[in-house]
């Protein structure tokens, strides 16, 4: 049965072709990398979460390691990718700068999501054919949720490539019943956990389908292999993972993780912080990394925030191939191959709706590792619509099946194109100008007051000792604060109500506007307020 064929119902791969696979492994790892490059030069800033996560990277320059990773709430996998590559920029001839240090970050994320390809691709070869490999990868990576995430200083694209490869380790590890090829896949669960706390749920996730396999008796293999597969799964992930949980003494230092397992802080609620006296506030530059107001959501709001990420994560276009996908290979559900792909989905899902229901907060990065190999199925789907068309006696409009099954996931594709190669927080334009108006203005004597971190990361105030903020042991001679010119109330940033009453009593010095007014880019405000006036 040739390709083509296979795209329409159940079928038995491919075999044999390395060269074709390298061929197109080629062509999708260089499309993805001119998608990366277009966005990465066309970035105004780079996250906020980019800028805690740089801080890090430098911190593992300048002091002991133990310490930086106790002071820090992020794993360090993706401040170590950082590091790796600011030093690499550096030796061509880049310095230790706020630039050379975003464009790191943003290299080591992109990097990532490029050799991300090649996973993603086997995976798709082994649980389908070559062209869904392909074009999965394709769609997954034109989504515009996943070009502008993978594109950003952020530890999705470091993250996915370690989740892709535990999975597709421990896939080619059943084939072949090597206990050393699941102990691989452990390796790569541990390594996902040190970029993200999530990862550590993967090893677990694909050593219950191992387990739950021997209940049925298409899939029941000695227990003996079985037993030692899933130890060698579970250890290596803890001979990875054990070195940083003894350091910080906790799974994960991450305010979130430690609110699910109930072992948080006290943190002061929004209208706490605004009560704070004016010194306490001004002090609190990273406040909002270690501080974060108290939410909480519900059971149906957790469902439905998660199914609106989802929904955006595919572009909405794409989900109802995944679901036609889905039923149109359901016997594929049988297969040992889809249960270790899915599984580390479910575990993920569960994740990020206990995370909903706790916090009230969910967004398109925690939905990801779900929307990555759901464009597998998305890719099956779409390439076997037109056959299953053509099998009900429908006709084709213009073209063949064939066509059609190219034309289909091309089109996919061509929706997403747009929006992924905008440019990446064009918004905060803003911060950026001011950020290099303080640099130029505010002397090392003063305070930068900036809760957005934007403006005072450019300006070159960003890098620090790990833990929370110190007051310097001399006052600052005075005082400036970053303020947006807009109503919004940046709910997630709660020390804003009190930067706001701060700025009150100080006086305006500086304003950046667009030159065209829009709505969805803000002026942003500098306001200086002498040390005397506190």
């Amino acid at each position: 049965m040739d390709e083509q064929s296979q795209t329409v119902g159940v079928a038995t791969k491919p075999a044999g072709g390395a060269r074709h696979d390298l061929l197109l492994m080629f062509v999708l790892m260089a499309v993805v990398g001119l998608l990366h490059l277009w966005v990465l030069t066309h970035t105004t800033v780079a996250a906020r979460d980019s800028i805690a996560f740089i801080r890090y990277a430098w911190q593992l320059e300048h002091y002991p390691w133990p310490e930086v990773l106790r002071g820090n709430l992020h794993h360090p996998g993706f401040p170590v990718a950082i590091a790796a590559v600011s030093w690499a920029l550096r030796s061509c001839g880049g310095s230790l700068d706020a630039d050379t240090m975003r464009l790191a970050a943003q290299l080591a994320n992109s990097l990532a999501a490029v050799l991300l390809v090649v996973p993603l691709y086997f995976l798709g070869k082994i649980v389908f054919e070559r062209r869904t490999a392909f074009w999965g990868v394709l769609i997954y990576q034109c989504l515009p949720s996943s070009n502008q995430l993978l594109s950003d200083g952020l530890s999705e694209g470091v993250f996915l490539l370690w989740a892709a490869s535990a999975i597709l380790a421990a896939v080619i590890a059943h084939q072949r019943s090597s206990v050393l090829g699941f102990a691989l896949a452990g390796v790569f669960s541990g390594l996902a956990y040190l970029t993200r706390p999530e990862g550590i749920l993967i090893a677990p996730a694909m050593a219950l389908v191992l387990l739950l396999g021997q209940l049925l008796p298409s899939s029941r293999r000695p227990w003996r292999s079985t037993l030692a597969e899933s130890a060698a799964l579970l250890g290596a992930l803890t001979v990875v993972a054990a070195p940083y949980i003894a350091t910080i003494g906790a799974l994960t230092n991450k305010t979130t993780g430690r609110e699910i397992l109930h072992t948080a802080r006290d943190v002061p609620s929004q209208a706490t912080a605004a009560r704070q006296p004016p010194l306490a506030l001004v002090w609190s530059v990273w406040t909002d990394a270690y501080r974060v107001g108290q939410r909480s959501g519900s059971v149906p709001w957790a469902f439905r925030g998660f199914t609106v990420e989802l929904l955006k994560g595919f572009n909405y276009v794409a989900l109802p191939a995944v679901i036609f996908g889905l039923w149109h290979f359901r016997r594929r559900w049988g297969e040992p191959e889809s249960w270790l792909l899915g599984a580390p989905c479910l575990a993920q899902a569960l994740a990020v709706l206990r995370v909903a229901s706790v916090m009230g907060y969910v967004s398109e990065r925690h939905v990801q590792l779900i929307v990555m190999t759901g464009c597998l199925w998305a890719a099956a789907g779409l390439l076997a619509l037109p056959g299953w068309w053509q099998e009900r006696g429908w006709r084709l409009p213009r073209w063949s099946a064939a066509t059609w099954a190219t034309i289909l996931p091309g089109l996919v594709v061509a929706v997403g194109l747009p929006s992924a190669l905008k440019p990446l927080h064009a918004n905060r334009q803003g911060h950026r100008e001011v950020g290099r108006w303080l640099a130029e203005h505010a002397r090392p004597t003063e305070h930068l007051g900036d809760r957005f971190w934007w403006a005072e990361y450019t300006a070159g105030r960003a890098f620090g000792p790990p833990g929370p903020p110190r007051p310097p042991k001399e006052p600052p001679d005075a005082y400036y604060i970053v303020l947006e010119t807009t109503s919004n109330p940046h709910e997630r940033l709660p020390m804003i109500p009190g930067a706001r009453a701060l700025a009150e009593r100080a006086t305006l010095i500086h304003l950046w506007q667009p030159a065209t007014p829009r709505k969805d880019r803000p002026g942003v405000a500098v306001y200086f307020l002498p040390a005397g006036q506190l």
